[in-house]
């Protein structure tokens, strides 16, 4: 498998080593690192040396970056920074479907509930960002008989949770799901890949 030439884009410094700790190095060849104390330096990763730049040297790479893909990662939680740098890339010639939002959006009960529905099955899961993560109770789910699975997570956007879906559909019995909720807020197809 050929890898995929990757520029790593973290908006909080503080986010680093939390993100380069996702990044598959098997599938990625990671072209450069942008981040706010980039310094111009290589960056010794193991057997790789990546420059490690500051945004505001990112020019040079956008000539050669519209085949490469951009993972913007690191937000404090803030998507509508991902979604500004991703308008910025857009603007500056990167293709939107070159640009991932590479936030780490599952946490440990995140993963237990996809376990479970892996498992379990259920009625219905719910996907969508931290609003439906926080505000859904699934109790009062009309007609639900207690078998949903929230699935929803901060900063996912409307890719992953597709994906979330398709994979639950893919490890689910056929005809077992129900119906999804899908949590949006009036933001959520401004900041979505196609």
């Amino acid at each position: 498998m050929e890898k995929i030439n990757v520029v790593l884009v973290v908006l909080n410094p503080n986010a680093l080593g939390q993100t380069l700790e996702r990044l598959n190095s098997a599938n990625a060849n990671l072209i450069a690192i942008v981040a706010d104390n980039g310094n111009s330096q290589l960056l010794n990763l193991g057997v790789q040396k990546v420059p490690f730049i500051p945004f505001s040297a990112v020019q040079r790479l956008l000539d050669a970056g519209k085949n490469f893909v951009w993972l913007i990662s690191g937000s404090e939680g803030n998507i509508g920074d991902l979604w500004k740098f991703k308008k910025f890339l857009m603007n500056c010639g990167i293709p939107e479907a070159n640009i991932v939002n590479f936030e780490l959006m599952y946490t440990l009960e995140w993963l237990a509930n996809l376990r479970y529905v892996e498992k379990y099955g259920a009625d219905f899961f719910a996907t969508g960002i931290s609003y439906t993560e926080v505000g859904l109770d699934l109790r009062y789910v009309p007609h639900a008989r207690g078998k949903g699975v929230n699935l929803s997570g901060s900063n996912q956007d409307l890719r992953q949770g597709y994906l979330t879906a398709k994979y639950v559909f893919e490890h689910v019995k056929p005809g077992t799901i129900k119906f999804v909720l899908i949590g949006l807020a009036p933001y959520s197809f401004r900041y979505s890949n196609a």
